[in-house]
């Protein structure tokens, strides 16, 4: 687990109650119809975002609330590292496996080939990568370097 969790590496600091408060007014904005799902987006890439999301996620659960932290970013995932996961199963995993009967939409493989790449039923959150992620990122993305290692000669330091 990394130090960018202050809510659990230091609950009393500032910075942990400043995740506090900002729990504290989105539930208070929600009193007349209180909210069950929260969706945090971000514009663009930041590398805070991850760590945003899990320290939030924590004053949650810290209070008693059920918290289901689904990490769909998927360029540049963040939450496995933070909560120190392996990142070998994911959403990604659970879409990808096939549906039991009846339960509606397409699941095999050659039904989803039918679709075609750009079908909207076809995006996926955050898992393991298939072939098609590591094209669309390139050859020397962060991903990449880290599975090939600091001695890799295609790896810059």
């Amino acid at each position: 687990m990394t130090t960018n969790l202050v809510t659990i590496t230091d609950p009393t600091s500032p910075a942990a109650e400043a995740y506090r408060r900002l729990r504290v007014n989105l539930v208070a904005s929600g009193q007349e119809t209180p909210f069950h799902t929260l969706l945090i987006a971000a514009a663009g890439p930041d590398a805070d975002k991850a760590s945003t999301v899990a320290n939030l996620a924590v004053t949650f659960a810290r209070v008693g609330k059920r918290v289901i932290l689904v990490d769909c970013d998927l360029r540049h995932p963040g939450q496995h590292t933070l909560f120190g996961l392996d990142n070998r199963a994911g959403v990604t995993t659970a879409v990808r496996a096939p549906l039991p009967p009846n339960a509606g939409g397409l699941s095999s493989p050659k039904d989803r080939e039918a679709r075609g790449p750009d079908s909207p039923q076809d995006r996926e959150a955050r898992g393991p990568d298939s072939p098609q992620d590591r094209e669309a990122r390139g050859p020397d993305s962060p991903q990449d370097r880290e599975a090939r290692g600091p001695d890799s000669p295609q790896c810059a330091s």
